[in-house]
């Protein structure tokens, strides 16, 4: 009742279990507050602190060697880049080029030079054919005939075209006419080579023809 001076029963369990409450809180606050301690001991931050002060001269000391190792590797590859710069800028003012460099990718490369000798094997299978059949040598005869026509149709072919009829691309005068007469020359040279292999044709034929 209100006019109660002391706590009943009910009033005392409540009591009771809000003191063992408390009780239970604070040992585990304590435990915890002492497991802290023994772990902040633990971790020694001064310790650290003073491998950390010493490490620091070290690792600014490492970058500063590592710094200095590379700019000696990035200085000869600044060089060449500068060196390339310079030589692909003279040769676009010197060819009256503005477009960036387009070089040629290593597949096409392969590609290029697989063809020769694919085309070399080509002409001599169909032109040996042709020159073996009234050839003394026969077979053998007629295939290395055809192979010194084919070899050197591509050599002089590849040559004329490598060394002067690419130059017809080229914005300069002189350039373009250099071209320009090496493309004539190599129609020459096509019509004297077909002209002289349709001449051993002929004659195969003309062997042939008697043989029979």
């Amino acid at each position: 009742a209100a006019t109660a001076i002391s706590l009943d029963e009910v009033e005392m369990r409540i009591a009771e279990r809000v003191s063992s409450a408390q009780k239970s809180a604070f040992s585990r606050l304590s435990d915890e507050l002492r497991t802290y301690d023994d772990r902040s001991s633990g971790l020694d931050f001064e310790g650290r602190f003073a491998d950390l002060r010493q490490a620091a001269p070290e690792a600014v000391s490492s970058f500063k060697a590592e710094a200095m190792q590379g700019r000696d590797e990035l200085n000869p590859l600044r060089r060449a880049l500068r060196e390339a710069n310079d030589e692909k800028a003279e040769f676009q003012k010197r060819h009256n080029l503005t477009r960036a460099p387009r070089p040629t990718s290593l597949a096409v490369r392969v590609f290029r030079l697989g063809l020769l000798p694919a085309l070399l094997l080509f002409e001599t299978i169909v032109n040996g054919q042709f020159l073996a059949a009234g050839n003394e040598g026969g077979l053998l005869g007629g295939f290395s005939q055809a192979f010194v026509f084919a070899f050197l149709n591509l050599l002089v072919s590849f040559g004329l075209g490598y060394l002067g009829v690419r130059y017809l691309n080229r914005k300069g005068a002189i350039a373009k006419l250099w071209g320009l007469l090496t493309l004539l020359a190599y129609l020459v040279f096509a019509f004297a080579l077909n002209l002289g292999l349709a001449h051993f044709r002929d004659i195969a034929s003309d062997r042939m023809l008697a043989a029979l």
